[in-house]
Order: C-alpha cells, then sequence, then structure tokens
C-alpha cells in the first residue's frame, strides 16, 4: 500500500554511524580550504564533547568527523534561519555552495590516507522515499561532493520499511567490517520518514612502531585517587612527540605511514579529569599540537575498548540548531519544488575503539599475558605512564582534523 502525506507531516530521519580513523598531495590553495574545514569541525567536536561527556566515570568514543560529514550533507538543504543556526553551531561556512564544494576536498584529502598498515573507508548514502521528489540539484551536491549513493525505498509501507531498514544495516555493516550491525533499531523509522542520510567510517590502523606483547602485563589503574583495579599495560621505549603544562601530559603515537596518530592527553592525577574535560577545547588541542616536541619516552599505556551509542537531537538542539528538530525547520532545498515540511527527527551516532599492541582496531582479540619484569629506564627519560582516566584523539596529521575523540575511565569495561 502507497501512502501519501502532506507537506507538513513530512520527517527526515538522519542516521549516522561510525567506527575509527587522513592527505597527500594538495596544491597550497586546496590545502588552506581543507585545513579551514578541518579547523571548524575541530571547534564543533570540542562543542559537542562538553555536552555529552557531563556523565562521567565510564567510556566514552565518538566520531566528530562522522557527525559533522552526515550533517554537512544535510546544510546542503537548509534555508533561512535553520541554514543560519546549522551554520554557526557546527562552524560550517555560510557561503553554502563555497562550503560544500570545500567540504567534498576534506573528504577526498582524508580518503587518500591509506597504504601498509592502514585501512581505511568512508561511505555516504542517501536512502529516499520513492514518492517524495527531492531537488536534483540537492542529489547532485551530496553525489559529487560527498560520493553518497541514493537509494529509492518505501517507508510508507510496513514490508517495505522493514526491508529498508535492514537494507540500511547491511550496509553499513558492510562499509564498518561488520563493527557495526543494527544502526537502525526496529521502530525508528515510520511511514512518516521520509529519509535516511547515513555516514560510514571505518579504520584500522597499526602502530608505526608496535608494542612487544611480551612486555604487556597487570598493573594498578587508578579511577580515582581511593579506587583503583588492575588493567593490562602495554610497554615502549622510543621517541615519542611530547607535551606538558602543569596541568596535563600528552603524548602523540603515529600509525603506520605517519599520516594519522593517536593523542593521549593524561591529567596530572585521576581526581583532575573532570576540570581537564571542561577546559579542553580546540584552542588548548591547537596548542598541544603546535607545542609537541620529540623525547626519548617510557611508555607505557592499558589495552583499552569503548563502545558509544547516542542519540544526538538534544544535545545538538541545546547547541544552537533547535529549529532543525521542529516545524520551524526549513530543508526547502531538499525539495524540488521548494517545499517546506521536512525536518530532523532523530540523529543516531555508534562509535567503537579497541586499541592493542598492533594497533587501534574495531575488533580485536585480548591475550593475557603474564607479568614480567622491565629494565629500570635510562635517565632524561620522559616517563608516560597512562595509569589514570585519559582522553584519547585520532587526528589526521596533515589538516591536524579530529577524526574520532573520547575518554576512558576504566579500560576493562569497553
Amino acid at each position: 500500500m502507497n501512502l501519501t502525506f502532506p507537506a507538513s507531516a513530512f520527517l527526515s530521519k538522519l542516521i549516522l554511524s561510525a567506527i575509527v580513523l587522513a592527505s597527500n598531495g594538495l596544491t597550497p590553495t586546496l590545502a588552506q580550504s581543507v585545513k579551514g574545514i578541518a579547523d571548524s569541525n575541530n571547534a564543533f567536536a570540542f562543542d559537542l564533547y562538553s555536552h555529552i561527556n557531563n556523565n562521567g566515570d565510564r567510556n566514552l568514543i565518538f566520531s566528530p568527523f562522522s557527525i559533522s560529514s552526515a550533517l554537512a550533507m544535510t546544510y546542503a538543504g537548509a534555508r533561512a534561519e535553520t541554514e543560519s543556526q546549522m551554520s554557526h553551531t557546527l562552524h560550517f561556512t555560510p557561503n553554502r555552495d563555497v562550503f560544500q564544494t570545500q567540504y567534498g576536498d576534506y573528504l577526498g584529502a582524508i580518503e587518500r590516507d591509506t597504504g601498509a598498515g592502514l585501512q581505511l573507508c568512508v561511505a555516504n548514502s542517501l536512502w529516499a522515499q520513492q514518492n517524495y521528489s527531492f531537488s536534483h540539484l540537492f542529489c547532485k551536491i551530496i553525489d559529487s561532493n560527498y560520493k553518497s549513493t541514493v537509494h529509492r525505498v518505501n517507508f510508507a509501507d510496513r514490508t517495505e520499511r522493514e526491508r529498508a531498514r535492514k537494507e540500511i544495516n547491511n550496509w553499513v555493516a558492510q562499509k564498518t567490517d561488520s563493527k557495526i550491525k543494527e544502526l537502525i533499531s526496529p521502530g525508528v523509522l515510520d511511514n512518516f520518514t521520509m529519509m535516511v542520510i547515513v555516514n560510514a567510517i571505518y579504520f584500522n590502523g597499526k602502530w608505526s612502531s608496535k608494542f612487544d606483547k611480551k612486555l604487556t602485563c597487570e598493573d594498578r589503574f587508578r579511577i580515582t585517587s581511593a579506587k583503583e583495579m588492575k588493567a593490562l599495560f602495554m610497554h615502549k621505549f622510543g621517541k615519542y612527540n611530547c607535551y606538558e603544562d602543569g596541568r596535563i601530559k600528552a603524548v602523540e603515537i603515529p600509525y603506520a605511514g605517519k599520516t594519522t596518530s593517536m593523542i593521549i592527553i593524561l591529567p596530572d592525577s585521576p581526581d583532575s579529569m573532570k576540570n581537564i574535560e571542561s577546559s579542553v577545547n580546540a584552542g588548548y588541542f591547537n596548542k598541544i599540537v603546535n607545542l609537541l616536541q620529540e623525547k626519548e619516552v617510557q611508555l607505557s599505556l592499558p589495552k583499552f575498548k569503548a563502545d558509544s551509542r547516542f542519540e544526538l537531537g538534544k544535545p545538538l538542539a541545546a547547541m544552537g540548531m533547535p529549529d532543525a528538530f521542529n516545524e520551524k525547520a526549513d530543508f526547502s532545498g531538499m525539495s524540488a519544488k521548494s517545499e517546506k515540511g521536512l525536518f530532523i527527527s532523530r540523529v543516531i551516532h555508534e562509535a567503537c575503539i579497541d586499541v592493542t599492541e598492533e594497533g587501534t582496531e574495531a575488533a580485536a582479540a585480548t591475550a593475557v599475558i603474564g607479568k614480567i619484569a622491565l629494565a629500570p629506564p635510562p635517565q632524561n627519560i620522559f616517563i608516560f605512564n597512562v595509569n589514570h582516566p585519559f582522553i584519547f584523539i585520532i587526528k589526521d596529521n596533515v589538516t591536524q582534523g579530529v577524526l574520532f575523540m573520547g575518554e576512558v575511565y576504566n579500560p576493562v569495561a569497553g
């Protein structure tokens, strides 16, 4: 049974997914525009982090890159006040046409960073109600800049809607090496759904210099000054870029090819994590990156996992784009007839990470290795023992764009 609805009833289901996640050969002009998008995304990343980290005492992982990419496609159809609110909240350039081209260049730069030891997949798709007339220009923008495939489905029919839900989940699973299998749960879609926008990211990076599994051993991880637990720590001596300022220490751990790396930000004590959460922003991150210096380091890093799922509608509305989520929304740029009525009903985001001796993967087996004594470090070594809650950031080393970030309170909890 095919149903039609008045424009005021149209709903847009915005869905995103993420897993773990970078750019060579850029001309100076292209590099500047790409860097501008990366800086904007970083500002959004830390703004969002401040809105979703306040539960505390739990591991957290999200991909601001994935969220921004999906919303950038939606931004292509925003108009009037909705467009203005999205531009301000997401730090997008007000010149919509220039922005879309620059974002396409940014995605292209990220996707070029592949090679030995680094597997990367970035994919976008639009699942559109078959009897809704989407603007040809809108479809052209997301195809040319985001390489987004368009799938015509029938959300109005219950059987076909369930078929579409499974197709979307299968697409996400395929693009994320089966690490995210059911992004869209039963009941999320309904007969008012007009579209689903999906971004999927998969990253599997081997460390530039792997940790020796023979040195992995059990040690104390201090959740707070009064509470501790046992965790498996990886150990390595080597040269790493480091930073410290009395409040935090930071170390940069490169992946193979050194086009991406992980930044670990470690507060000066277990109990100061909450204060660091509230003060880490894009400016502080840029300061850390710009002042990194190479040192001889004794690095002790716990193996850890994190798996998070978010409904981001309320945080995004609170950050400054409420109109996108109600009847005031103006996404008339998506409609062939420039009709209003579409609005975002939900923003769903899921991400996971697994850090081992080999590198950072979406999933990996964990071995328990007996404790052995470590040789004492030489003098003048920078001791970096990640033995209490910390923040991690995976970044692209050309644009310095934040691809994934999160925090670890319990490396064993996952």
